[in-house]
């Protein structure tokens, strides 16, 4: 499947959550890994982060990736974001434990 990563709509930016877990650990012990960035609408960075998150299984990881892009979308002041992962599965888990973001 091809995919074009596109910008949000106007007035919105774009948290972008990613998650990795290697075949093997990484040299530092490392299991899995997430990577967040927020992006406005022209597709400049706002904010970035990624690292080891380790003991979270791949929803759990998700999750808090998406709940850390939204803090730092919320302290920018920004109130409106497209949220995308590169796991559908993430919001129904979320919705199947009757969190809020």
């Amino acid at each position: 499947m091809e995919y074009t990563w596109k910008t949000p709509d106007e007035g919105f930016v774009k948290i972008n959550v990613h998650f990795v877990e290697p075949d093997l650990p990484l040299s530092n012990d490392n299991l899995n890994g997430l990577g967040v960035i927020v992006r406005d609408e022209t597709g400049a960075k706002l904010w970035s982060a990624m690292g080891p998150v380790n003991g979270l299984n791949e929803h759990q990881a998700i999750i808090w990736g998406v709940q850390a892009g939204v803090i730092r979308a919320l302290n920018l002041g920004f109130d409106r974001t497209h949220i995308e992962t590169d796991n559908r599965e993430a919001y129904e888990y979320n919705v199947r434990l009757n969190c809020l973001i």
